[in-house]
């Protein structure tokens, strides 16, 4: 099932993700992903400092990872990470407009 949610700047405080995956929270300069007892700490970029972002669950096909050109199959990003099949329906992907900024709270950004 599809998740998808808008992250504006500061608001709101906290989100819990459905089926007990955590929650993710947005201050001025960085998001914080609980997941099982862990916090993951992610920079964002200076231009998104201000910008609404997207927050899914599920992403099929190609995407364009942010602040590059070509398309990537989302499978590919998958692997390239380590994320096993069973957990991607349960990893938080961020997005800015058609733009995959990061993945299981992990920047894609170099």
């Amino acid at each position: 099932r599809d998740f998808s949610l808008e992250l504006l700047p500061n608001h709101p405080p906290e989100i819990h993700l459905p089926d007990g995956i955590g929650s993710i929270q947005r201050s001025d300069h960085q998001l914080i992903c609980k997941k099982t007892g862990q916090t993951t700490r992610l920079s964002l970029p200076e231009a998104l400092l201000n910008q609404p972002l997207q927050l899914k669950l599920h992403h099929a096909g190609k995407v364009r990872l942010y602040g590059k050109t070509p398309r990537e199959d989302i499978k590919k990003i998958w692997q390239k990470h380590h994320v096993p099949v069973w957990m991607r329906s349960r990893t938080p992907l961020i997005f800015f407009e058609d733009q995959l900024v990061a993945l299981m709270c992990e920047s894609l950004n170099g």
